[in-house]
């Protein structure tokens, strides 16, 4: 059977445009992932600092707390906007010593921050405040 060269050129043309489309649909496809992966990873990073601005908004609330009362124990959940803070129960170290324990949470994103002080009057001493991974 003789094939001609315009049906040859006819398959060679229909083979380019499915290899292309492929290419193309292949692009599209890791187009959309790449886009809804960062979508992702962007409203988790808003998330992770929100939940940091309400640990810090907790331990700032704590620290006056003690300030006004050195008996303060802590222990508390507020809601804050879209998320909550808790306050742990306050470790105290005797004298002036504290420990104190925060987190933030917004939509499963969650910080932590532990503070040591060594002194609240007349003005509190730190010794550290950091950012923790746990308790």
């Amino acid at each position: 059977m003789k094939r001609d060269k315009k049906t040859e050129s006819g398959y060679i043309a229909l083979i380019t445009v499915i290899i292309v489309g492929a290419i193309v649909l292949a692009m599209v496809i890791s187009s959309t992932v790449i886009g809804i992966y960062q979508s992702h990873n962007g409203l988790l990073a808003e998330n992770l600092a929100q939940a940091d601005s309400l640990a810090a908004a907790c331990a700032e609330k704590t620290l006056m707390e003690l300030k006004n009362n050195e008996n303060y124990l802590g222990n508390e959940t507020m809601n804050l906007g879209n998320g909550q803070c808790q306050i742990a129960p306050i470790e105290n170290l005797g004298g002036g010593a504290r420990v104190v324990k925060t987190s933030g949470t917004v939509n499963q994103a969650t910080k932590k921050i532990r503070i040591e002080i060594s002194q609240i009057n007349p003005a509190i001493v730190f010794i550290s405040w950091q950012e923790v991974a746990d308790f």
